[in-house]
């Protein structure tokens, strides 16, 4: 039913963060040409854009003859991770559920994605007895089947409204079973931010305690690790900092919604520490998919 259906990782949480504190500032030596979006493959980078180096197929973004600084960038509205040589160092990436429809995979492949977060099921936000039940995403087949077959990496996540740490773990459960008859599955997702309930709506699992959240983030994380599965945490800057206690959260892997507005080129610093993966809009474009999908950067590790 509609009302046990909770927001997707494009929620309005998550849009009303992309102008929190975190910094997000103008590269102030940019002075980018009209060439800034080729990519030259010479035996000398350009003054200004993109070069793959010919010797190891790195590709690096240049600004007035210099590479780019290690850090996370958006350049002409897509993320980047570079690495300490200038060096592209981040995978490019969607998530999808069952609200992008049918996707055709070759063509999602075909436009340079090389990995898919998959949402995998919910728990129902909803309040009333016998709500909150765990439900399968109605496309997670049909995406991993399609990714996989496609040659895409593939990750999964679940949209949390637990409110007890055995409620973590029963997701825990829950994805590991719908994974067993996938292989190559590296990533699981522990997705926690507000619900789509209404303005005057609480989902179950949205006024649960800071400490209480980060329990079952926690337990949900070490299921999964214990599974074989590498954990990590999705939320926006403002539930990381306000809805989960970070400093317990350490040892665990971070994907960070933050959605600059504007800028062709800047450098993107959380003022929280390293994140693993930064989802970087939500309005993204790409081939197979109608409409607007969730574009993601991963660090390469």
């Amino acid at each position: 039913p509609p009302e046990e259906t909770p927001s997707d990782s494009s929620s309005s949480e998550s849009s009303s963060d992309s102008s929190s504190s975190d910094s997000g500032s103008s590269d102030s030596s940019s002075d980018s040409s009209s060439d800034s979006s080729s990519d030259s493959s010479a035996d000398q980078p350009p003054q200004n854009g993109w070069y793959t180096n010919p010797s190891d197929g790195k590709k690096y973004y240049y600004v007035n003859g210099k590479t780019k600084p290690e850090g996370w960038h958006f350049i002409d509205d897509i993320g980047y991770y570079f690495d300490s040589n200038g060096a592209v160092g981040s995978k490019a990436g969607i998530d999808v559920s069952k609200w992008n429809g049918n996707i055709d995979w070759a063509a999602v492949k075909s436009d340079g994605i090389d990995f898919a977060m998959i949402r995998v099921g919910v728990r129902g936000y909803g309040t009333d007895p016998g709500s909150g039940r765990i439900v399968i995403d109605e496309k997670f087949t049909d995406n991993i089947k399609g990714a996989q077959a496609n040659g895409i990496e593939v990750g999964v996540y679940f949209f949390t409204q637990a409110t007890t740490v055995q409620e973590g773990l029963d997701e825990a459960e829950f994805v590991i079973n719908a994974l067993k008859p996938y292989g190559n599955v590296k990533l699981v997702a522990f997705d926690t931010e507000k619900s789509s309930a209404g303005p005057n709506e609480v989902g179950r699992g949205d006024e649960i305690s800071r400490s209480l959240r980060t329990d079952i983030a926690i337990a949900f994380c070490d299921r999964v690790k214990a599974a074989g599965y590498t954990p990590l945490i999705y939320s926006d800057s403002s539930w990381f900092k306000n809805r989960l206690d970070l400093s317990r959260l350490t040892g665990y892997q971070k994907w960070l919604a933050y959605w600059p507005r504007n800028g062709v080129d800047i450098q993107f610093v959380w003022d929280q520490g390293p994140i693993s993966m930064w989802q970087f809009c939500s309005d993204g474009t790409v081939k197979g998919i109608g409409g607007r999908v969730d574009r993601n950067a991963w660090k390469i590790v």
